[in-house]
């Protein structure tokens, strides 16, 4: 299978994640607006006459030309047209990553060839080292997170995936004391930021020379709810502050600007435009993960 239909089946992922319904009767089913014009719903998309648009920071921004956008859904169309070919799914980050499974799987509806495989590891953040003070606890990082590297090598072996899908933040938003660093620090601190988008920087080159095109999603917020049985110190939590997530936000929107093979997919703003925001029980019941529902609703 070609990296060319590789990309463009993480274009149709992103799609599937982000685009409303569209007007059927205009052309690629898009809704005919004006460049540089207003837009209420974060990444959906749109056409002028020469242009397809999608909406970013409120206006409608230029995507590809029509044309451009004719060529890779004919190609992809025939790529759809070979049933033995399969395209796997690599999902990685945190738990948050891992719930984000069965929207994936809804995927398969839409292109019966994405095949999901997990690569996340539970309370990890892209930042491999150190220690943590997430969900009020202080503990060095698990050596699952500073071996993330070989679990996502091994499943690039064994399962040869063309997609990775990047998705969480939580952990990386704690209070944090970097491996040769004495001093606790956080999100929006210069040494810690750099270390995050050098991290990231190292996550995306790791994906990308074993040939996978990459998928990043924003991280939404976090309300990590209560549960004693779950190790957890009591609230309230850092992490859980609004400010630390959008930092996060523009870090990886500074890493994805220095690979602009990335595709950065703006999760975060469309599980806000979703009925009863972001932390809707039918969509997350803890606060953090996605339940089954809504990470079906995500992948509509």
């Amino acid at each position: 299978m070609s990296r060319v239909r590789a990309a463009h089946t993480a274009l149709a992922i992103a799609a599937a994640l982000l685009v409303s319904a569209c007007d059927p009767q205009s052309p690629f089913g898009l809704p005919l607006k004006a460049s540089n014009g207003r837009c209420g719903q974060t990444g959906v998309f749109a056409r002028d006459r020469q242009q397809v648009l999608q909406c970013k920071a409120g206006r409608y921004r230029k995507l590809m030309s029509l044309q451009r956008a004719s060529q890779l859904i004919a190609e992809y169309q025939r790529g759809q047209s070979v049933p033995s070919q399969s395209l796997g799914v690599l999902l990685v980050g945190d738990s948050f990553a891992t719930s984000l499974f069965p929207g994936i799987q809804a995927v398969r509806e839409v292109d019966p060839s994405v095949t999901p495989h997990n690569a996340a590891v539970i309370g990890c953040g892209i930042g491999r080292g150190g220690w943590s003070r997430g969900t009020g606890v202080e503990q060095p990082l698990a050596t699952a997170c500073t071996k993330r590297d070989e679990g996502i090598q091994f499943m690039i072996r064994e399962r040869s995936p063309r997609v990775a899908v990047v998705a969480g933040g939580l952990w990386d938003v704690t209070d944090r004391r970097i491996d040769g660093d004495e001093a606790w620090r956080a999100i929006g601190d210069p040494i810690y930021d750099n270390y995050l988008i050098s991290e990231a920087l190292h996550l995306i080159d790791l994906l990308s020379s074993a040939g996978l095109s990459v998928v990043w999603t924003t991280s939404p917020h976090w309300e990590p709810s209560y549960v004693p049985a779950l190790l957890m110190g009591p609230p309230p939590y850092a992490e859980a502050d609004p400010a630390r997530a959008d930092r996060y936000n523009e870090i990886i929107r500074a890493a994805v600007a220095q690979r602009p093979a990335v595709l950065l997919v703006d999760l975060a703003a469309f599980m806000q435009t979703l009925p009863g925001g972001e932390f809707a029980p039918t969509l997350r019941t803890d606060g953090v993960h996605l339940n089954p529902e809504g990470s079906r609703r995500v992948a509509e």
